[in-house]
């Protein structure tokens, strides 16, 4: 891990930022869709392996990509930006403050830190990590999906 820089919860990203997470079309259960619209899947929120994120993207270990509404929007973009390309996905928001105050549903600790991760064609990616290190657990994705909201749905299959 040598030359990467440790993962920090960026307070320039305020509590009240919407992030935005894309949401492949076939891990969303259709079948459980209340009024034509979905449950947020929990597939949706597993981190990129510590090994992928190290190597692929110089982050120090398992996180989470995500995207920052505002810096969408102060370049001039919607978050229909996030779907070219990826007809078929969907996309969910997420407040950055309830990330960052996560909790289970026995009131465990599931809080997560945001850091921005700019990259030359996406200046509004970020990350999402655990605060306690590792890997999210199933229960923390499905604490993330519980709180996530559609922004846009996904195709459904014909």
């Amino acid at each position: 891990m040598s030359g990467i820089a440790p993962f920090f919860d960026d307070t320039g990203i305020s509590d009240d930022e919407e992030l935005y997470r894309r949401i492949r079309p076939d891990i969303v259960h259709w079948s459980l869709a209340d009024n034509g619209v979905p449950p947020v899947p929990r597939q949706g929120f597993q981190d990129y392996p510590a090994e992928k994120a190290q190597r692929e993207f110089n982050l120090p270990g398992a996180c989470m990509s995500v995207d920052r509404n505002l810096v969408l929007v102060e370049r001039g973009h919607s978050v229909e930006t996030l779907v070219e390309g990826y007809e078929s996905y969907g996309v969910v928001s997420i407040e950055a403050g309830a990330v960052r105050s996560l909790k289970g549903p026995k009131g465990e600790d599931y809080s997560q830190g945001v850091m921005a991760n700019p990259r030359p064609s996406a200046p509004w990616h970020a990350v999402v990590f655990c605060r306690a290190g590792g890997k999210k657990s199933k229960g923390m994705e499905n604490a993330l999906a519980r709180i996530a909201r559609w922004v846009i749905l996904p195709a459904r299959p014909a």
